[in-house]
């Protein structure tokens, strides 16, 4: 095994080595790893829910109810009336037809995109776009250009030049992963609409946070109905509180998908837990809209804070707040610094970020209290 140790001491070198920390109890936004009480700021359980009562008890009911786990495919016999419910469920909420769960946020990815185009097809992939997102545009085979993070000029150019006869995909993300900034979803449909493409919109951070009531893009842009050239992704692990993965879109869609996504074919169904979960989430949140706007004005207050102590933080409603620091050096030794002061921040190093962009990925959360918010920014104005 030389070869896997020369790799580990070339990362090392890069100063990109990373290692698992273990969460040895956790209790909302209060976790501790190595014995020690640290406030968790770089979770996604954006609205809290991972840790409200009724949440848990609806994911033991379901063991209870089907058992610790699916046992096959959804297409042989692990395809359950709580995965049907779910998928109901969070059709209705996005205003699509129909919705269809995966067993992961990846595999929801790596599933639809390869199952909508080919090798005769274009892809049109946002720079900043997600590693599950690269990836299924790789596993499509079909042909890729990459256009500059949110350049609608450039895109209008790129579908402009494109073969008129392949059919066309455009992919973005509601919120971005690593930059927090959101993609102009409005002027990406106009222009998917003049070139006759489709758009597919990964809403993994944007569900259940931007909008009034939570419902993503649509919503936060003020865009009435569904539009037949979309597809939207979401998972159920962040603010859902589950774990998952899910696609929205017209009834044909998800016909499609059961027929040619491998990853959803060739995968065991959803467990109940993690189902019955997020059903009670998307319940929670759909009764409780006052989440979502206490989420809004922690991160209102967050932006406030960081700026207070001469960080360049930008507006919008966004819950991850990257600090830039560009170095991977200074940016491990800021989060141990912050890991020794009691804030669990991890840092974001290559090839996670572009080289040069390392950087502290500071994520906001309904159940961080006001405290909490000003002691982090404090704190980080003790260690940068």
């Amino acid at each position: 095994m030389g070869w896997t140790e020369k790799q580990l001491r070339r990362i090392h070198a890069q100063g990109l080595f990373r290692s698992l920390k273990t969460i040895e109890q956790k209790s909302g936004t209060r976790i501790v790893i190595f014995g020690k009480r640290l406030v968790n700021f770089c979770s996604n359980d954006y609205l809290g829910l991972a840790n409200d009562p009724r949440v848990k008890k609806a994911g033991a009911d379901a063991i209870q109810k089907w058992g610790a786990g699916a046992a096959a495919s959804r297409l042989v016999s692990g395809n359950f009336s709580l995965h049907l419910e779910l998928e109901q469920g969070l059709a209705g909420f996005k205003g699509a037809q129909a919705g269809l769960l995966f067993s992961s946020g990846y595999l929801a990815n790596i599933g639809a995109i390869p199952a909508l185009v080919d090798q005769d097809d274009q892809i049109f992939s946002d720079q900043m776009n997600h590693a599950s997102l690269i990836d299924a545009c790789r596993l499509s085979k079909a042909k890729i250009k990459i256009f500059p993070h949110s350049d609608l000029s450039a895109l209008n150019k790129m579908l402009s030049g494109a073969n008129r006869r392949a059919r066309k995909l455009i992919v973005a993300e509601g919120i971005y992963s690593m930059d927090g900034d959101l993609a102009p979803l409005p002027e990406i449909l106009e222009l998917a609409e003049k070139f006759g493409a489709m758009v597919y919109l990964d809403e993994a951070h944007s569900t259940g946070v931007i909008g009034k009531k939570g419902k993503g893009a649509l919503e936060y842009f003020g865009i009435k109905g569904f539009p037949q050239n979309l597809v939207l992704m979401g998972t159920l692990s962040k603010a859902l509180a589950g774990q998952g993965g899910f696609i929205c879109g017209p009834k044909s869609l998800r016909e499609l998908l059961i027929n040619r996504s491998r990853a959803f074919i060739f995968s065991t169904g959803l467990n109940p837990a993690a189902a019955a979960s997020a059903l009670k989430s998307l319940e929670i949140i759909e009764q409780e809209p006052e989440l979502v706007a206490r989420l809004q004005d922690h991160i209102a207050f967050a932006r406030k804070c960081l700026k207070g102590i001469g960080l360049k933080i930008g507006s919008g409603p966004s819950p991850i707040l990257p600090i830039v620091l560009r170095d991977p050096a200074r940016t491990l030794k800021a989060s141990q610094n912050l890991f020794r002061k009691g804030f669990f921040v991890q840092p974001i190093r290559p090839p996670s970020v572009p080289s040069g962009t390392s950087r502290l990925r500071i994520t906001v959360c309904a159940a961080h209290s006001r405290k909490e918010i000003e002691r982090l920014a404090e704190t980080l104005s003790e260690v940068l």
